[in-house]
C-alpha cells in the first residue's frame, strides 16, 4: 500500500510547467474571425501566436473524441513526439526531436508534469489519463523554466478545475475484446468562493492476446481504477487556491511479448548469430506466460496545491506544492516458453515532495516583464530487483535492495524587453544543484555494500529574439537554449567500481521559427532546429563479466536537426482540422558500441540513426459538426497518424516497420445525451511499436545453447470498435 503517512504539511511544490495550448485544437469562437488563444507557455498570459516556442495542445474535446488512453495515443497527435513501452505501460520511453533515453534507468529526456508538478521516474510516465482539461507539449529544451530533465521538451497534463456552476457527466463505454469503462465527473459551487469537484473511473480490458499456457495469467489485459477530488477557493479577486488529489490503481496482465531469434552477425567467440537484421515481424509462435507470473501492478497517489496571490495589478506571487507516492511491481516470464525456467521480478516504492515559489510582474506600459523563482525537489526510491532461474535448479528468487535519493535546489529568472512594438528580447536562466545517493546490497570490488553519492551543478540559459513585421499577424523568432538531464548510478551486478556512476548529459539547441495567420481561421506555424548533444548517456558493456554487465556511460556525441510544421483551420461552417509534420534527422557523431566488439561490422556506429526515433511523423485531424433540427446535432471525426520505421539498437540492423493508425468517431447529441460509435486502428495495422535485444533463455527459439541472443518484440493491438453513451448534467 502507498505510504500516505509520508505526506506532511512541509511537503510542498509549485509552479513548474506553464500551460501551452496550441491553436490547432481549440474551441471555435462565435465571431466571424478566430479569436486569440491565451497561453502561459512562458509563465505569463500571452497569445499563443506570440510565443516563440514550438507548441502543441490537445484540448478536452480532443481527449474525448480522439479516444486517448495512454501516452502512445497522445504521441500520435503531436508531431515529433514518439513513445514506446517495451515492458508494458509501466516502462514508457518517450522521445522528442530524436532525443531518447539510453534504455536503462529511470530518468527520461522529456519532463512530464501534472498541473505543474513534476512526475518523477520512468515507471510513472504512462499513467491514467483522467479528469484532464488539456495536454500541452512544448518541444525543445525547457530547462531554464521547467527544471530537471526537460532536456528535449516538456509535457503537462492539466486537470479541469471546478467552476462556479454545477456541471458533470456520466459515461459508459463498451468495446470489442471485452472493453468496459464507466466514468463519472461532477463539479460545482459550494459557496460564492468555494467550488468542489471529483470523479471516478473504472476500466477493464481483456486485450487482443491469449496465453498459450493453460492456466496462465492474462496477456495484454489491463484494469484501472481512479478517483479524483479537487477544490478551487477564490475568497477575493487577489487570491486563488486550487488543491487536488488523484488516486490510481492499475493492474496489467503480462506484456504481449514474443521472441525472434538473431539471424546475422556471428559472434567470433561462439559462431552463433548475435544480431537480427531486417524488419521485425508482426507476430511470433504465440504468447507463453506461466501461472507463477503475476504481471504488473502500480498504485499511485498524487497531491498538489496551487496558490496565486495578486500583489496589485502588475505583480503575481505563485506557489506550487506537490507530493507523489507510488508503489508496485512487475513479474514476468523472461523465457517466453511453457517451461517455468526464468522469472524476472522488480518491486518499487517511491515518493517525492516539491515546492516552487515564483514572483512575476511587468511595468506600467508593458515594455518589459520579469520573473524570479526558486524550487526544491526531493525523491526517495526503493527498488528490490530479483531474478529466479528454476530451470537451473534455483529454489528461491535472489536479488538486491537499492535505495536512491535525489535532492534538487534551483533558482531561476527571466527578463523580457520590448524596445519597440516589433521587437522582443528575452533571457531566461536557471541555476540547479542536484545531489544523488545510492545505497545498495550490491557490493563493490572489495566486497563492501555500495554507498555512493554525487553532486552536480548546472547553469541553464535560454535566449530568444522575436520580430513582428507588422504586416498581418506574423511572428519570426530565433532562440538558443541549453538542456540538462540528470546523471545517476548503475545497478547491474557485474561492474567495476569506476562504472557505477554516470554524469549528466547536455545539449545546445538552436531554433528559428515563424507563426502566422494566412487568413481568418487559418494558422501555420513552423520551426527549424539543430541540437548538439554532448556527454551522451548510452549503454556500455563491462569487461568485468560476460553477463549482467550492462551500464549507462557518457560515451557518445550526437546531433539532431529537423523541422516541425503545424497547420490549423479553426471551426467554421461546421468544418475544422489540423495537420502536423516533423522531420527529424538524429544521428551519432561519435560512438563506439561495445556490444559490436565481437561481430564483423565493428564497434563504430558514427553516422547511424539514434535508435527508437522516427525520421518522419505525420498527423492529421478532420472534423465536421452539423445540426439535426432545432435541439440536436451530430459530428464526425477522423484522426490519422504515420510514424516511419525505427531501429532498435545503434547498429541499425533490426527495425520496426512504419506505423499507420486511423481512428474514427461519429456521434449524435440529443440535448444532454450523446451516443457515439468509434473505431480505433481502422485499418488493423499490426506493425509493432518496439523491439529490443534480449535472449533465448532455454534455446527453444534459436535451437542453440541457452541464453543466446534473440529479439524481444512487443505485439501491437489490432482493430477495435465500440460505443459510448454520455449524459451531461448541470445548470
Amino acid at each position: 500500500m502507498l505510504r500516505i503517512t509520508r505526506f506532511t504539511s512541509g511537503a510542498v511544490i509549485l509552479v513548474a510547467l506553464p500551460a501551452v495550448p496550441v491553436h490547432a485544437q481549440s474551441a471555435p469562437p462565435a465571431a466571424d474571425e478566430s479569436e486569440p488563444i491565451i497561453v502561459t507557455a512562458r509563465l505569463r498570459e500571452e497569445d499563443v501566436q506570440d510565443v516563440p516556442i514550438s507548441i502543441t495542445q490537445l484540448d478536452n474535446e480532443t481527449l474525448e473524441r480522439a479516444e486517448l488512453n495512454d501516452l502512445q495515443d497522445v504521441a500520435a497527435l503531436v508531431p515529433g513526439l514518439v513513445s514506446s513501452s517495451p515492458f508494458g505501460r509501466i516502462n514508457a520511453s518517450p522521445s522528442i526531436r530524436g532525443i531518447v533515453n539510453a534504455g536503462l534507468g529511470e530518468e527520461q529526456p522529456v519532463a512530464f508534469f501534472l498541473d505543474g508538478v513534476y512526475i518523477s521516474g520512468r515507471t510513472a510516465l504512462n499513467g491514467t489519463l483522467f479528469g484532464l482539461e488539456r495536454i500541452e507539449v512544448a518541444r525543445g529544451p525547457q530547462s531554464a523554466l521547467y527544471g530537471r530533465n526537460a532536456f528535449a521538451g516538456a509535457v503537462n497534463y492539466i486537470t479541469k478545475r471546478p467552476g462556479n456552476r454545477l456541471e458533470g457527466k456520466a459515461q459508459l463505454t463498451a468495446g470489442t475484446q471485452d472493453l468496459y469503462e464507466g466514468k463519472l465527473e461532477v463539479s460545482g459551487p459550494i459557496s460564492s468562493a468555494l467550488s468542489l469537484g471529483g470523479g471516478l473511473l473504472y476500466r477493464t480490458d481483456d486485450g487482443f492476446f491469449r496465453n498459450s499456457v493453460s492456466g496462465g495469467p492474462e496477456v495484454g489485459s489491463n484494469k484501472t481504477v481512479a478517483a479524483l477530488a479537487a477544490a478551487n477557493w477564490e475568497p477575493s479577486d487577489a487570491l486563488t487556491v486550487y488543491v487536488k488529489a488523484l488516486y490510481t490503481d492499475e493492474k496489467d496482465g503480462a506484456p504481449p511479448h514474443f521472441l525472434v531469434p538473431a539471424n546475422s552477425q556471428p559472434d567470433q567467440r561462439t559462431g552463433f548469430p548475435r544480431y537480427y537484421t531486417g524488419e521485425l515481424p508482426q507476430s511470433g509462435a504465440g504468447f507463453f506466460t506461466n501461472p507463477e507470473h503475476q504481471g504488473v501492478e502500480r498504485e499511485a497517489l498524487r497531491l498538489s496545491a496551487n496558490v496565486d496571490l495578486r500583489l496589485g495589478d502588475k505583480i503575481l506571487l505563485q506557489s506550487l506544492t506537490g507530493y507523489n507516492a507510488s508503489d508496485g511491481f512487475y513479474d514476468f516470464d523472461a523465457d517466453y516458453t511453457a517451461r517455468f525456467f526464468n522469472r524476472t521480478l522488480e518491486e518499487f516504492d517511491r515518493y517525492d515532495i516539491s515546492q516552487d515559489l515564483r514572483l512575476s510582474g511587468e511595468n506600467g506600459d508593458a515594455t518589459f516583464n520579469w520573473l524570479v523563482g526558486g524550487s526544491y525537489y526531493y525523491l526517495t526510491d526503493d527498488l528490490l530487483a530479483r531474478n529466479y532461474l528454476p530451470g537451473f535448479g534455483q529454489t528461491l528468487p535472489v536479488g538486491t535492495l537499492t535505495t536512491r535519493t535525489t535532492r534538487t535546489w534551483s533558482a531561476y529568472g527571466a527578463l523580457e524587453l520590448k524596445p519597440s512594438s516589433q521587437v522582443s528580447l528575452r533571457g531566461e536562466l536557471r541555476w540547479q544543484n542536484e545531489a544523488a545517493t545510492f545505497d545498495s546490497q550490491l557490493v563493490n570490488q572489495a566486497g563492501v555494500p555500495l554507498d555512493l553519492e554525487a553532486d552536480w551543478d548546472a547553469w541553464l540559459p535560454r535566449f530568444t529574439a522575436s520580430y513582428f513585421p507588422g504586416a498581418g499577424n506574423t511572428m519570426i523568432y530565433a532562440s538558443i537554449a541549453r538542456g540538462f538531464k540528470a546523471g545517476g548510478y548503475n545497478s547491474f551486478a557485474s561492474l567495476f567500481d569506476t562504472e557505477r556512476t554516470y554524469e549528466p548529459e547536455t545539449n545546445w539547441t538552436y531554433e528559428v521559427g515563424a507563426k502566422t495567420e494566412l487568413a481568418p481561421r487559418v494558422t501555420i506555424n513552423g520551426a527549424l532546429f539543430w541540437m548538439d548533444w554532448s556527454n551522451q548517456q548510452v549503454i556500455g558493456l563491462s569487461t568485468r563479466a560476460p553477463s549482467n554487465n550492462q551500464f549507462t556511460t557518457n560515451a557518445a556525441q550526437s546531433r539532431s536537426r529537423g523541422l516541425e510544421l503545424e497547420l490549423a483551420y479553426a471551426s467554421h461552417n461546421g468544418f475544422s482540422g489540423n495537420i502536423g509534420y516533423a522531420l527529424i534527422d538524429a544521428e551519432f557523431l561519435e560512438f563506439q558500441d561495445q556490444d559490436l566488439a565481437f561481430v564483423p561490422i565493428g564497434t563504430d556506429v558514427s553516422g547511424n540513426r539514434i535508435p527508437r526515433t522516427s525520421k518522419h511523423t505525420l498527423n492529421a485531424t478532420l472534423q465536421y459538426e452539423g445540426a439535426i433540427g432545432a435541439s440536436s446535432s451530430w459530428y464526425a471525426r477522423i484522426d490519422g497518424s504515420y510514424q516511419s520505421n525505427q531501429f532498435s539498437t545503434p547498429a541499425n540492423l533490426a527495425r520496426t516497420g512504419s506505423l499507420t493508425n486511423v481512428n474514427a468517431r461519429v456521434g449524435v447529441e440529443f440535448g444532454r445525451v450523446e451516443v457515439a460509435g468509434w473505431v480505433r486502428n481502422l485499418f488493423d495495422d499490426r506493425n509493432p511499436y518496439v523491439g529490443v535485444r534480449w535472449f533465448d533463455a532455454t534455446g527453444t527459439y534459436t535451437g542453440l545453447p541457452p541464453f543466446q541472443r534473440a529479439w524481444l518484440v512487443t505485439a501491437r493491438e489490432g482493430r477495435r470498435g465500440g460505443i459510448s453513451l454520455t449524459y451531461r448534467f448541470g445548470s
